[in-house]
C-alpha cells in the first residue's frame, strides 16, 4: 500500500503480483491489485481480480466498491449501482 501512496502504481500491481503467486487465496491482495488496476485504466483487469476477490471473501466493502467504479467506467450502471449499494 505504501507504493499506492506513493503514486507508483505499476509497482504495487507487480508487488500485489508476487503475493499472489505464492498465495493465490489472498483476498485482500487480489482486491488491492484490483484497485490498483482501477486507478492504471486496465478495467477488465480490475474486474478479474475485483470478482477474484469477492469469491473469496463475499464481506468486502472495499473490493464491492471499487468494483461498483469499474462497472460506471465500463457504462454498466445497473451492475455500479448494486455494488455500491452492498
Amino acid at each position: 500500500m505504501a507504493l499506492e501512496r506513493l503514486r507508483q502504481f505499476e509497482a504495487a500491481a507487480a508487488d500485489y503480483s508476487a503475493v499472489l503467486q505464492l498465495d493465490p487465496g489472498n483476498a485482500p491482495a487480489r482486491q488491492n491489485r484490483g484497485a490498483v488496476w482501477l486507478r492504471l485504466g486496465r478495467l477488465r483487469e480490475a474486474l478479474a481480480d475485483l470478482d477474484a476477490a469477492l469469491a473469496l471473501d463475499a464481506s468486502s466493502a472495499a473490493a464491492y466498491h471499487s468494483r461498483g467504479e469499474v462497472h460506471d467506467r465500463l457504462g454498466n450502471a445497473e451492475a455500479a449501482l448494486a455494488d455500491l449499494q452492498k
